[in-house]
């Protein structure tokens, strides 16, 4: 995997959004059940994050990544603390956006998984060791 920097920088935030994007799908999430002004209900490929709530992910990573210096850094970050509150706040990102499908229950396995996902994304593109 290529570092993250700011030429990388979109596609780095991308895969961490996929990365909930993805979860919801597997749990049965349609896109109709997150209300979005911004999406046609009537396309059925639509995805589920999209429009304001994919820019809302989107500055939650940018926050997390601004706070600790993230981007275009020249060695991985081994602090576990820092690992962690970064992982915990980008996951709290997640939850608020997971938060507005009325049906959707969530469990701590759902989160444990998807913040090993998280710190994996960030392991993968050589920010965290």
């Amino acid at each position: 995997m290529s570092q993250l920097n700011e030429n990388t920088l979109a596609e780095f935030k991308g895969q961490l959004i996929d990365t909930l994007e993805d979860y919801l799908t597997e749990e049965g999430v349609a896109p109709s059940m997150l209300p979005n002004e911004d999406r046609d209900d009537e396309d059925e490929c639509s995805a589920i994050i999209y429009g304001e709530h994919y820019g809302m992910l989107e500055d939650s990573i940018q926050h997390e990544l601004d706070i600790y210096n993230l981007v275009g850094r020249e060695n991985p970050i081994s602090n576990p603390q820092i690992i962690a509150m970064t992982v915990s706040h980008i996951f709290e990102g997640y939850q608020e956006l997971m938060d507005m499908i009325d049906t959707f229950k969530f469990n701590d396995d759902d989160e444990r998984r998807l913040k090993q996902e998280i710190r994996q994304t960030f392991v993968n593109w050589e920010v965290f060791a």
